[in-house]
């Protein structure tokens, strides 16, 4: 892949956790535009694959290039929304709050400001997740999944170049993961996605490019999927349907 046309490349990263290898040797060049989904196991180094790539976890070996500058540090550039929030429940910030932030950086603590907000953006972001009625509330009384779209909110909200999501529709209702998975897809070329997820029915209808990720990462740069694949990252026998039809998912590969 040509240098000027990677938006972030991952160079032999490597991590370990409790002498447990989770990253081993993970490479690949993602351009700008697209929008990658990461499928694997639980504990096949999703998680840890993220708060990498967002500067939030450093590797015992290997490098992060953003923009073609190595990372040091996370960037304000990038947007990442976790898959378990470390608020502290009883943080009294209501939900208007916590959005705010977000024109700021997601990777910031709440409370630190850098740029005006759009009050127009603000709307749209709202209504897009929901959050009309919510706006008041302080992020204790919360749900999951309420705390969840708040989350993508406030990374929606800084206009990365980048976002990384890990697992952002487990607790979401279908109606909202679509509209959510239609306006990534829509603003792709300005906000780069990289998504970790399960949900197979959102494989071929919004990602540009695949990835498995059990350790070793395979990187596909052309969405295509099968189920033997599926069944070889995954480690057990899949049974492939999305919306009531057969779905290609991959080429195959060795694990």
């Amino acid at each position: 892949m040509d240098a000027d046309s990677v938006l972030l490349r991952a160079d032999g990263l490597v991590s370990t956790w409790q002498n447990r290898v989770v990253l081993d040797r993970i490479t690949f060049d993602f351009p700008g535009g697209q929008m990658l989904a990461i499928i694997g196991p639980n504990g096949g180094g999703k998680t840890t694959l993220l708060r990498t790539l967002a500067g939030l976890h450093r590797p015992a070996q290997g490098a992060v290039f953003f923009h073609g500058r190595k990372m040091k540090r996370p960037d304000i550039r990038i947007g990442y929304v976790p898959q378990n929030s470390s608020f502290n429940p009883d943080f009294p910030a209501t939900v208007a709050k916590v959005i705010q932030t977000g024109l700021h950086t997601s990777l910031s603590p709440i409370g630190k400001t850098s740029r005006k907000v759009n009050s127009t953006k603000t709307d749209q972001i709202i209504a897009l997740l929901a959050l009309e009625k919510i706006m008041d509330t302080t992020i204790d009384r919360l749900s999951g999944g309420q705390l969840q779209r708040v989350l993508i909110a406030r990374a929606l909200m800084t206009d990365p170049d980048l976002l990384l999501m890990d697992e952002p529709l487990a607790n979401l209702d279908t109606e909202v993961s679509h509209r959510l998975m239609q306006f990534l897809h829509e603003h792709r070329q300005t906000t780069a996605v990289i998504m970790s997820t399960h949900n197979v029915e959102v494989l071929s209808r919004y990602f540009d490019s695949l990835a498995c990720l059990n350790r070793q990462l395979h990187y596909h740069g052309k969405m295509q999927l099968e189920q033997s694949v599926f069944e070889e990252v995954y480690g057990c026998d899949v049974e492939l349907i999305a919306h009531g039809l057969p779905h290609r998912v991959v080429a195959s590969h060795r694990h």
